[in-house]
């Protein structure tokens, strides 16, 4: 693959803006298990945990298993959550 270092960190550089964006989340709400057990709170986690998962059990990573396409999904509704909603006029 040409460009699949560049992706794999692009993949990390994401997954570390994300974690820290999580956990400034948590540390700032006023009901932290509140917020990681609510809808948004366990989007935010399944778009992390696959990463870390292969940080832990590399074989799973190696497989390319197909969490892809989830995983995909819950990073698209963080990226939505995370866009500025537009009022209509």
């Amino acid at each position: 693959m040409r460009y699949g270092a560049l992706f794999d960190v692009l993949e990390w550089a994401f997954t570390l803006l994300f974690t820290v964006e999580y956990l400034l989340r948590l540390a700032c709400v006023r009901h932290p298990l509140r917020y990681a057990t609510s809808f948004f709170g366990i989007v935010d986690l399944l778009a992390l945990l696959p990463t870390y998962r292969a940080l832990f059990v590399p074989e799973v990573h190696a497989l390319r298993l197909p969490d892809r396409r989830p995983r995909r999904r819950c990073a698209i509704l963080q990226a939505l959550r995370q866009a500025p909603a537009r009022v209509p006029e």
